[in-house]
């Protein structure tokens, strides 16, 4: 697997699919460096309300529920947490 700088990823669009615990940590992890974060999940928003309280919502694009996947096609680099089949 590539490694990538953090300073590398300021102003990139990424895509975090899954928002347990590892997908907070990336999407937060991203915001802290300055990338362009979506948070993506297959369930619906009241299903990630507890990951979603824990991430700054002001700079992050949330797409959950049925069509999470469009966050995929909008981004230059997708982190999958590892929960997510």
């Amino acid at each position: 697997m590539k490694r990538v700088r953090t300073e590398k990823l300021k102003g990139k669009k990424v895509a975090v699919v899954g928002l347990a615990r590892s997908g907070v940590a990336a999407a937060r992890l991203l915001q802290a460096v300055g990338a362009r974060v979506t948070a993506a999940d297959a369930k619906e928003e009241a299903g990630v309300a507890d990951a979603l309280s824990r991430l700054d919502t002001r700079s992050l694009v949330v797409r959950v529920g049925a069509g999470y996947e469009v966050a995929l096609n909008e981004a230059e680099l997708v982190v999958i947490s590892p929960g997510v089949p």
